[in-house]
This record gives structure tokens, sequence and C-alpha cells, in this order.
């Protein structure tokens, strides 16, 4: 790793881990602030799950008319379980019913491909791939290929049930389910329904007004269990990324870790802005632990962090986090 920038977004994540010159990996582009448009983000694109504070700055990118130079855009793959489709559809429909001036789940592959000024691989990855990037390799950890968890199953199913009751009550809701319904009624590949070329798909939908209390209920379900799938990674001793794991999932990543003897990290990324935490991870020990976080999350930062790391560092306090690897790790402008 020859540097790691992690950007002051506000409540929202761009980190980029530079290894050589033209081989970056960029994790994420969002927030509520700060959110410029690099000129070009180069080599390798990693989408940790479809939610807007991870996604909403390549919007800014497109108005600006700025160009990126990837050759592989990494996202999570839905694990197989008996309601993968139906979930993923619920999911779609939810984040365009709550769209507001912002690309939704079905279109920001689009907006990339436009982005990009070549050609550029959309790659699903889980537990057990690997990226290479740079000569390095990131070993995935989390989302499973197969989903067994009970608790995380359990979330699932409780959400499809809240989307439901919402579809019953909203008829716009009702309605964009059955139109992405009837446009892959059969397909069965679930990790490549956003990827289709559509043009009618990518005006963005905009939403000015109240959401009921059931929708708000559904969307609130939804985002939890989309947390459970996001991706965590590692990249040898260098760097831990939990995603926004919630705790159930940050147990069984753990868990995996201990066994294998891969708990000391120069660098971690505490999870969901570091508001999400588990007691497994007192196995872990980084010198460095970075949170990105802003005014609304701040004041549920975990302390517990501060008693695995050598140094906890806050983007709200310290702003953009820049740090080359050395001995030991510095900070350099």
């Amino acid at each position: 790793m020859k540097k790691i920038v992690l950007r002051n977004v506000g409540d929202g994540l761009n980190l980029i881990i530079s290894n050589k010159t033209r081989h970056d990996l960029i994790v994420d582009f969002g927030g509520d602030m700060n959110l410029n448009c690099p000129w070009v983000f180069q080599s390798s694109f990693l989408l940790s799950h479809f939610h807007a504070d991870h996604y909403r700055g390549i919007l800014n990118c497109r108005r600006h008319h700025c160009y990126w130079d990837l050759e592989n855009f990494y996202y999570p793959e839905m694990p197989s379980f008996s309601e993968a489709k139906h979930f993923y559809m619920c999911l779609w429909a939810m984040n365009i019913r709550i769209s507001k001036n912002h690309p939704i789940q079905n279109t920001i592959f689009e907006y990339v491909r436009r982005l990009n000024i070549g050609p550029l691989k959309f790659i699903p990855v889980s537990k057990g791939d690997v990226i290479l990037c740079g000569g390095r390799k990131y070993e995935i950890l989390w989302p499973p290929k197969i989903l067994h968890e009970n608790e995380v199953l359990a979330d699932i199913r409780k959400a499809i049930n809240d989307f439901e009751e919402a579809k019953a009550s909203d008829r716009e809701l009702g309605e964009i389910y059955q139109n992405i319904s009837r446009k892959y009624p059969e397909t069965g590949i679930i990790n490549e329904l956003g990827i289709i070329n559509n043009e009618e798909d990518f005006r963005i939908k905009e939403f000015d007004g109240e959401l009921s209390e059931f929708v708000n209920k559904a969307n609130n379900s939804l985002r939890k269990a989309a947390n459970r799938l996001s991706i965590a990674f590692r990249q040898d001793d260098n760097i831990l990324f939990l995603g926004d794991l919630e705790s159930s999932e940050i147990k069984s990543v753990v868990t995996d870790l201990v066994a294998n003897n891969n708990v000391i990290y120069d660098i971690m990324i505490a999870p969901h802005h570091g508001t999400h935490w588990h007691r497994s991870l007192t196995s872990i020990s980084a010198d460095l632990c970075l949170v990105s976080v802003g005014q609304k999350l701040k004041a549920k930062i975990k302390k517990e962090y501060k008693g695995i790391c050598k140094r906890f560092v806050r983007t709200d306090e310290w702003g953009d986090l820049k740090l080359r690897k050395r001995s030991p790790i510095s900070w350099f402008d």
C-alpha cells in the first residue's frame, strides 16, 4: 500500500487506496458534504452496498462532466437464498420510490458506464473472492455466497413483509414493483439485473413529499437488511474494512479472521461510520482505527473502538485523512 486517503464527506464514505501509479482501489463515493468531483478515478471502484450515502457523489461527477478511467467496478453479490430475487426487487423498488436528486440503484451502473472513458467490467463479489489491484490482493470477507445465518434471514424476511404492507398501502410503490416484475419476470441471474443497459431507466425520478408510516417502516427495514449484506474485505495485514455490517455479521467476519490468525492490522475502517460494534472485535488489534463520520452520526460512535487501536481518528475532527505507510505510520500533506 503506497498511501490511503479517507475523505471528509460527512456521514458517508470515500476511501482511496493507492498501490502504485494508476492503480487505485476507490471504495464508495457518497456522503452529505465535500463531494467534489475528481476529474479521474482510475483502475478499480468498489461499491460496498447500495445506500445513497455510499454512492451519492457519482451524480455530481455526471453533472459536472467529469470522466473516470476505470477498468473494473465491483459490487456486492446477492447471496443465494430462497427469497433472494424478491428481496432484490423490493430493494430496487424502494430505492426508486424514495429517490430524490441522486441516482437510484438500477441506474448507478449506467451512470458509471457513461462517466467512464473506456470499456468497463461490472463484477459482483462475495466471500472467498479476491480482487487484484496494483499488485495487491483484496480478500472479500462478506457477504457469503450462500446465506445460512438465521438472524440475517429473519431480518430480510421482516423487511420483505414490511415492504408488502407498504406496497399494499402505497399505490406508487405497488406500480413501481409491478413494472420491475414485468420487465424481468424470468431472469435467474439476480446480480445482473441492474447492469442491463436500458435508456428508459436512466431518467432520475424525483420525489418531493411525505412518505407514509408504512413506507418509512419498510425503507428502514430494507436498509438494515442491506447493511447485513455489505462488502467487507482485508488486504493482508494492512487494511481491514468492515463496510456497514451489523453486529451479527461483524461477529461472523471476526470469527473467521481469528480462526485464520488474521487479527493484527495497520488500519481498520470502523463499520457503519463507527456506530456498529460487536464484542468479538476485542480480538482485533489495529495501529489506526479510522472513522468516516459527520454531524448526524457522530454522537453514536462506539467508544469501544479506542480500546482496540493505538490511535482513533475521525474525519469530523481531522478533515481529510491522508496517510502513507511508513514505520510507524505517519501523517502527510
